[in-house]
């Protein structure tokens, strides 16, 4: 249903545009991005959080790729709905969340939430581009940088930084280019659907590397899970 919707298609229509130019297919077909478009239409903003919520089993999956300490304050950058930090607190008992996305996501995080992890489970709206909630110890970001081209990645990654203590860690969850075969030709096409939806861009593992290494933090090792998602671990510099 996602793809069928009527932005998509004329984002897709602008495909030339965006190859030329860098800038997003939404920006040509609406003068305005997927963001801003979506607050515009609550009834397109509701399918695509749905649609993006339907991928909980991929989100259990990556809950299981990474040990999480039994204290841990996990803090959910851009994590929409929350069915992965959900399943994160559901996997670990004594572990606190903290989800953070703009204002009408987490209106509608919040309601979904219900009163579940009463007491483990924090809802907090902001912009990502200013500032993320402090005092986590691990943060993740779940398929929020491809959404941005490289300055505006590196703005986001440098935010969480100035949040994080020096013992905490960052974990990027992303579908991490390879070098050849057929994983490399669907990342081909994601990167394309990417510059068309946001001008932002799919990577390589080099690439997340000197992202990171800009934006101050040390890439510490890449995890392989049963999905097609990789968990990209890195800490402060």
């Amino acid at each position: 249903m996602l793809y069928g919707e009527e932005w998509q298609l004329r984002a897709w229509e602008q495909l030339e545009h965006g190859i030329r130019s860098g800038s997003s297919g939404m920006s040509r077909a609406f003068g305005t991005d997927l963001w801003t478009y979506l607050d515009q239409h609550p009834g397109s903003a509701e399918l695509y959080n749905r649609a993006l919520s339907t991928l909980s089993a991929l989100d259990d999956q990556l809950a299981k790729a990474y040990d999480i300490a039994k204290s841990a304050v996990v803090v959910d950058v851009g994590g929409g709905h929350g069915s992965f930090l959900r399943g994160i607190l559901a996997r670990n008992p004594t572990v606190h969340g903290v989800l953070f996305d703009r204002k009408a996501v987490i209106a509608s995080a919040r309601i979904r939430a219900g009163a579940s992890f009463r007491g483990r489970l924090s809802l907090i709206a902001g912009d990502f581009f200013e500032s993320v909630p402090p005092d986590g110890d691990i943060y993740v970001l779940k398929q929020v940088l491809h959404d941005w081209d490289d300055p505006r990645a590196s703005t986001i990654l440098k935010t969480c930084r100035k949040a994080m203590g020096p013992d905490a860690k960052l974990i990027v969850a992303e579908f991490v280019i390879p070098e050849a075969g057929p994983a490399a030709l669907l990342g081909s096409l994601l990167d394309l659907h990417m510059l068309v939806v946001h001008a932002g861009r799919e990577r390589t593992k080099e690439e997340f590397g000197e992202l990171l290494e800009d934006s101050g933090y040390k890439l510490e090792r890449l995890i392989a899970t049963s999905t097609p998602i990789s968990l990209i671990e890195a800490i402060p510099r």
